[in-house]
Parts: C-alpha cells; structure tokens; sequence
C-alpha cells in the first residue's frame, strides 16, 4: 500500500501496522525512521487513531488477577556480563559495551499509587500533585506512581529498605545478557507495553502486558511510567559526545519510556531497552515513576 500501512489481525484485536516500520525486525536505520520520516507520522502522531490498542477492559480484567503489589515482589538478577548501549541511533547511546554487575533483586512491578500512599501517610510527605484530598484517583490504586521526583522515589525506597537501581542495573534487568532492543524481543510491538503509540492515552494497571515482560520477569521497563535511576547522566566510555549534552553533572537517568513521552522524542519509539532519559532531579510529571532494587548479600 502507498501510504505504508496494513491491516493484520492478531488474535485480541485488529490493528493497523505500519510497513515500513513495524512488520520485520527493527533494523538500527528503521528504528531512526521513526523519529523522521513523515510516513510514520500518521500513527506516531499524538492523538492519532491508527494503533488499536487492545481493548483497556482487558488490561482491567487481567488486573483483578494481580493483586494488591507487594513490596516482596521482586526478581533476582544473577551476577556476570551484559550487552549495554547501542550503536546505531543516538550518540549518547554509544558505544555498545559489555557491562558487569553483581548480582541484585529488582521490582517486579513499577512501585503503585497504593504502595506511595502508605509511604505519605506514615511520613507526612506531601502527595503527588494529581491527588485530591490525601488520595490518588478513583480506581488507580495498582496504576504505577507518578508525579514524583527523584527524591521522592530515592526516599520511598529507603522507607521500604530498598534503593534505587543504578541505569547499569535497569539495563540489565530490563534486556537480559543479549542486547535486545525490547524486553520481548527485537520487534516493536504496541500491544506489549503501554507507548505513546499504543494510543491508551493514560497510565495503566502494572503487570498488565505479560507480554512485554523482560527476560528476568520485570513488567512495563518499556513504556507505563518512565523510571527514576539512581544514577548522574555520564557519557560513555568511548562516548562520541563526552562532554556537554546532559552530561553536565545536573541530570539524573530516567529509563523505560512511558505513555506520554511522544513530544520529547519527536514521537519516536522510547522504549527501547537501551534509551536513555534526563532531567534534574526535581522534575515532576505525569509520565515519571520508579521502581526499586536491593542488594544481595555476595557469599
């Protein structure tokens, strides 16, 4: 077809599928296209129609399933070597490495509005600026947490004995040891995360892309919320852009992209294992959340 898209049906819904972006493997020149080409505007446009998401009743259904989230849902990541970084789209994602780390638990699930909201209570803390009265919104409480900085996703962690995971550490968890571009695999697909191109159009339910999991079980490391590190924006070693850009000692890691972040990358894709996000750590808005990570005694 002309206008570069096609129908396919999946086994939950129909959706339109982008050709030229979507159907094979990204490659690293497809993955650009996104950010560029005036083909793919039309669906990675903010507001637009085109990916038919499934059903959000679903990802309700599926979160009765789930539970109130315990801060004891965690995965263990086993020590040793993995493929860090990338090569062929933006400089400061260069140049794909190997990176060590030892071994660590992560969240299984983006830390919830329920969770925050024991955290304020017991603290005082001011709520996120979302709440009314005290609360977050109606029938949110398993949605992840956001309106939040850095400190206050540094000080919940600590409050449950637990940290922030490093940007080394989200990477890890979030792709595995064998460089995949997505949790899943190396096929971008809006039906296993929650993306500006998924066209949700707010934050669901965590744990509600099974899916999109990552090789060690973490759900929604692409899109929901984007995640706090605990780690200072620093290039690369071998980095092309070593000096200025973020790197300028004022800007936290953020990871994971999220379901509004489509302005801020010229509506290309941001969940990508490998994409990395700063701001200072005061910042506060509707796509910024957090998980935790602890560390494992080493025998």
């Amino acid at each position: 077809m002309s206008s570069g898209f096609e129908f396919k049906e999946s086994g939950m819904s129909s959706v339109v599928v982008c050709s030229t972006c979507h159907v094979s493997t990204l490659s690293a020149d497809r993955i650009s296209q996104l950010e560029e080409a005036p083909e793919c505007q039309s669906c990675h446009n903010e507001g637009s129609t085109r990916f038919l998401p499934v059903a959000q009743e679903k990802h309700l259904g599926r979160q009765k399933q789930l539970g109130k989230v315990k801060i004891t849902d965690m995965v263990v990541v086993p020590s040793g070597t993995f493929i860090m970084g990338y090569d062929h789209r933006h400089p400061d994602e260069k140049p794909q490495h190997i990176e060590f780390t030892q071994s660590f638990s992560i969240d299984k699930y983006e830390v919830t509005n329920q969770q925050y909201k024991e955290f304020i209570d017991m603290t005082h803390r001011p709520p996120p600026e979302n709440w009314i009265n005290n609360n977050y919104p109606p029938a949110k409480s398993n949605h992840p947490i956001a309106f939040v900085t850095w400190f206050d996703s540094r000080d919940y962690c600590a409050w449950v004995g637990k940290r922030l995971p490093t940007e080394t550490e989200w990477e890890k968890a979030a792709r595995g040891e064998d460089g995949r571009l997505y949790p899943w695999g190396n096929e971008f697909d809006p039906r296993k995360a929650n993306t500006p191109q998924s066209h949700i159009g707010d934050t669901t339910p965590v744990g509600n892309f099974p899916a999109g999991r990552s090789p060690y079980g973490l759900y929604d490391v692409s899109g929901n919320v984007w995640e706090w590190t605990d780690s200072w924006a620093k290039p690369y070693p071998g980095s092309p852009i070593p000096n200025g850009h973020y790197f300028t000692g004022e800007y936290k890691v953020l990871r994971g992209g999220s379901w509004v972040d489509c302005s801020f990358y010229r509506c290309g894709i941001s969940a990508l294992t490998f994409n990395r996000g700063y701001f200072k750590p005061m910042t506060r808005n509707k796509g910024f959340g957090f998980r935790c990570a602890k560390n494992i005694l080493q025998s």
